[in-house]
């Protein structure tokens, strides 16, 4: 499909959305915009004899409070949570703070949450850290994708929900750092579209729609489209189409359906970044990257580094009451996708025989790396001066083919019990993940070639099939939690059981062999809150989960990596209630982290080598945020974040910033200024440095003397600070424009990397602007 297809598409809409303007004026909801659910489930008014018709728990109904703020989220427990009194931070990215940051990737929003950092790898997928654990996949509306290469398309987007900590009931299988979920757009009952064109410097030529359109007063539509043709930065291709129908049924007070198709397909080239100085060592900090060598040098042809991927996704959700105080939700998603991606890295080539910039520069006997000196091995570790390095580079890379079918059931069911003083929420439910895969992964060689010389493309050599099979991974989950409110909602307690039972299947043919895992957890979780004010709360809460690492045959690691949080912190509103602060503090322990066996460095090393050791890997750390609307006209959000992440060795872990923060103030002029239509927005963020690779265990000659000295990473990404600009003018009710400029001041810094031969140059001073026409 090519660009011009799409603006024929988009064409013939229009006259549908002339039909619905005509057709609006029968079917147009037309209460005060402020008494509008944001979702499906209608606010009913109270029959005549004053009897409260309590709502559907599933949904989260009503506007938010203020432009930056939402009061309720269904991410962490499936039912909607007051967010003030949660006993765990949940962070909540509102349509219209997504709107007027105008994101190209989900990091662009999701920076303005404490504790959230690009990770290392920039371009290609939506690598992220939270609290210090990378994340790589993506949830949307609650199902887990597992791996994604590109990046999730924004538009799709309505809100975002950050559950922070390992939770079992919204993400079996996830990091214990947080669940950051996606939630789309779907249809409201509310007639609006729009049309929307944008061209820029990077990453920004795209044409979007978005059409609602209500058929009558029970079923509503929503179609939402996207399609990018674009080079970026760093010559890198991005062709993706994406187009999301979806159709809401409600009927009774609280009764709805909602059927959504996501079919998306994106072609983009990868970048994995180009060497860091050969200079640069663990102490200098440097910013440099190799001699001659600019951070978007073209090192391969978009032949030899594609990443092509397709994901169709068939989704329903149904939620209603089955009594006055029961209410049930069925959810499902069958998703049929896969990717066909290469990646290529670079090394330098060795010079009489020696490597450069290798492992050898790494002092044994302090652990850290020294570019003017290679050692020899143990016992003796002769240092001599290393040999200069020259700007030949060897080149190799891999290929990895999935097909995928990914089915999920979520069945849930809630009942409420409500006296004066005391009120009892218990949920309960199950839920089903089952996903096959079928993969090829390939070798290819190139030969050397001057990194500093022109590019010259060189078709690459399939060395062999590495590894091929099917893998089949299952997760069946059972739980119930309860939360209880008493002392006139002063004091709110939950308590929580997920049993999870994940079951792999590995048939490797490449291996020639089979392997079978099943392993049960039972994974509790309890809160408090207390609230001694109106605007005042405090939280502790401390929740549980696992991350699935998919066995392989051959492989005797645990197939979980259990994650365990403790979180304390508080919560006070004021303004006028416009205004939030929190304050939270966690702490995060992950077993089953790998380690280098220190066995391994004894003299002479054991044959065959010891195999790594699992560990316990820890995060804590202070979370600090505040939203703020100040006035209908001024909002601002910000955070700051700083925790360690390491493991026993006290090892730093490659990408991590373990300082962080982020404001970002929003300035609508009002309808009666003179400046009516105008908004201007304004971003600044700073990561703190990361380390560069990874490099843990103990260096050797120290541990052969007896005074062992953890590796420290070979560099580091220096600490930078950004800042972002946005500026709109709305014409009419019709016409609006707007323009971003990211970067404004143009600042160098480097993004993120992999190691030292794969660095990301952070994209500099980069302007986009979109002209939309709304109906």
């Amino acid at each position: 499909m090519q660009v011009p297809v799409i603006i024929r598409v988009l064409l013939a809409l229009l006259p549908v959305a002339v039909f619905g303007q005509t057709t609006a004026n029968k079917t147009e909801d037309t209460s005060a915009p402020e008494d509008k659910a944001m979702e499906l489930s209608p606010v009913s008014s109270a029959p005549a004899d004053d009897k409260v018709i309590e709502l559907n728990p599933f949904v989260v109904v009503g506007e938010p409070p203020t432009r930056y703020q939402a009061a309720e989220a269904t991410s962490a427990t499936r039912i909607s949570v007051n967010l003030f009194d949660s006993s765990s931070t949940i962070n909540v990215l509102t349509p219209a703070f997504i709107k007027d940051v105008g994101p190209i990737k989900v990091i662009d929003s999701l920076k303005y949450v404490s504790g959230i950092a690009e990770s290392t790898q920039p371009v290609g997928g939506d690598r992220i850290q939270v609290r210090g654990f990378q994340t790589d996949g993506q949830v949307l509306d609650g199902f887990a994708r597992i791996g994604p290469y590109n990046h999730l398309e924004t538009y799709l987007l309505d809100s975002v929900e950050v559950v922070k900590g390992p939770n079992a009931i919204l993400n079996p299988s996830g990091q214990p750092g947080g669940t950051v979920n996606y939630v789309s757009k779907k249809p409201n009952f509310r007639n609006a579209g729009e049309i929307m064109l944008q061209l820029g410097q990077y990453d920004a030529n795209k044409i979007a729609f978005d059409v609602n359109r209500v058929i009558d007063k029970n079923v509503a539509v929503r179609i939402v489209g996207a399609a990018i043709d674009d080079v970026g930065y760093f010559g890198n291709k991005d062709k993706s189409y994406n187009l999301m129908p979806s159709v809401a049924f409600r009927w009774g007070a609280t009764n709805s359906l909602v059927l959504q198709a996501v079919f998306q397909r994106t072609y983009r080239t990868f970048v994995g970044g180009v060497p860091i100085s050969p200079l640069a060592n663990t102490t200098n900090k440097s910013m440099a990257l190799w001699p001659n060598v600019p951070g978007n040098a073209r090192l391969y042809d978009e032949e030899n580094n594609p990443r092509d991927e397709t994901g169709n996704h068939i989704q329903a959700f149904y939620s209603g009451k089955l009594s006055e105080n029961l209410s049930m939700r069925l959810a499902g998603h069958v998703l049929f996708g896969g990717h066909d991606a290469i990646q290529f890295s670079s090394s330098p080539v060795s010079v009489g025989g020696l490597s450069v910039t290798g492992n050898a520069n790494i002092n044994p006997f302090t652990g850290f790396y020294d570019p003017a000196t290679i050692w020899g091995g143990a016992p003796t570790f002769v240092a001599q001066p290393a040999p200069v390095p020259t700007n030949m580079f060897n080149r190799s890379s891999f290929s990895e083919f999935t097909d995928e079918v990914q089915y999920d059931i979520q069945n849930d069911y809630s009942y409420l019990y409500k006296k004066d003083t005391f009120k009892s929420t218990t949920t309960a439910g199950y839920s089903v993940t089952h996903d096959q895969v079928n993969y090829r992964t390939d070798n290819y060689t190139l030969p050397a070639f001057d990194i500093t010389g022109p590019y010259v493309y060189v078709p690459a050599v399939n060395a062999g099939t590495t590894n091929l099979g099917k893998r089949t991974t299952s997760i069946t989950q059972v739980y119930l939690n309860e939360s209880v409110e008493v002392l006139n909602d002063k004091l709110t307690l939950t308590g929580g059981l997920s049993s999870n039972i994940y079951r792999s299947n590995v048939n490797s043919i490449s291996k020639n062999g089979i392997k079978v895992t099943k392993t049960t957890k039972l994974f509790p979780s309890f809160g408090l809150v207390f609230k001694p004010s109106k605007n005042l709360s405090f939280y502790a809460g401390s929740s549980q989960s696992a991350a699935l690492n998919a066995p392989d045959v051959g492989q005797t690691t645990n197939p979980l990596q259990e994650g365990e949080q403790f979180e304390v912190g508080g919560r006070y509103r004021f303004f006028h209630d416009r205004a939030i602060v929190t304050l939270n503090y966690f702490d995060i322990t992950q077993n089953n982290f790998q380690v280098p066996n220190p066995g391994n460095l004894n003299f002479p090393a054991p044959v065959p080598p010891l195999p790594a050791l699992s560990s316990d890997r820890t995060a804590t750390g202070w979370e600090f945020s505040l939203s703020v609307e100040l006035s209908k006209e001024l909002s601002l959000i910000g955070n700051y974040t700083t925790f360690k992440n390491r493991d026993l060795n006290n090892s730093k872990i490659r990408g991590t910033a373990e300082e962080s923060g982020a404001a970002w103030v929003q300035y609508n002029a009002a309808k009666t200024s003179a400046w009516a239509g105008l908004s201007v927005g304004l971003g600044v963020s700073y990561s703190g440095e990361r380390p560069g690779d990874a490099q843990n265990g103990f260096a050797q000659g120290s541990a052969l003397a007896g005074t062992p000295v953890i590796k420290q990473p070979t560099f580091f990404l220096p600490a930078y600070t950004r800042v972002d600009l946005a500026l709109g003018y709305k014409v009419n009710k019709h016409w609006a424009t707007h323009a971003f400029v990211e970067n404004l001041l143009d600042t160098y810094y480097l993004a993120g990397s992999l190691n030292r031969n794969l660095v990301v140059r952070g994209i500099p001073l980069n302007v986009r602007a979109d002209i939309t026409y709304s109906f």
